[in-house]
């Protein structure tokens, strides 16, 4: 357990092995959080990502993103309307493919990262 101690105008010293493990540099802004009777100090952008993922809890059953492939088929719909705004309708068409093959392997590996960072459910939208 590392200590730190209070100062006359209310600041403390994180030990260098907080910092560390927290990557926090000279200049960061350091979320506390108090919740029952406790106060957490927490890495910022994991703090960010947390009220990110507790807002959209839901969201992707809202919207019928349920499975992997639900979410490559909205990147690869979204993709689509996006590429035929750009060029229209008529390019995709006479292409017969509105994505380039990389554009495709990333939507195709998307899902895999989202899941691995949460439930498809969770992360997805």
């Amino acid at each position: 357990m590392a200590t730190a101690k209070l100062m006359a105008k209310g600041q403390i010293t994180l030990p260098k092995d907080v910092r560390e493990f927290l990557g926090l540099r000279p200049g960061d802004r350091v979320p506390l959080i108090c919740k029952d009777g406790q106060v957490v100090l927490m890495n910022p952008v994991r703090y960010a990502f947390q009220i990110l993922h507790e807002g959209m809890k839901g969201e992707a059953e809202k919207a019928g993103l349920y499975t992997d492939e639900d979410v490559v088929a909205l990147c690869k719909e979204v993709r689509r309307d996006l590429y035929n705004e750009e060029y229209g309708a008529t390019a995709a068409a006479d292409t017969d493919k509105a994505t380039s093959p990389k554009a495709d392997r990333v939507a195709e590996a998307a899902p895999q990262t989202l899941y691995n960072a949460g439930s498809v459910s969770q992360a997805a939208v």
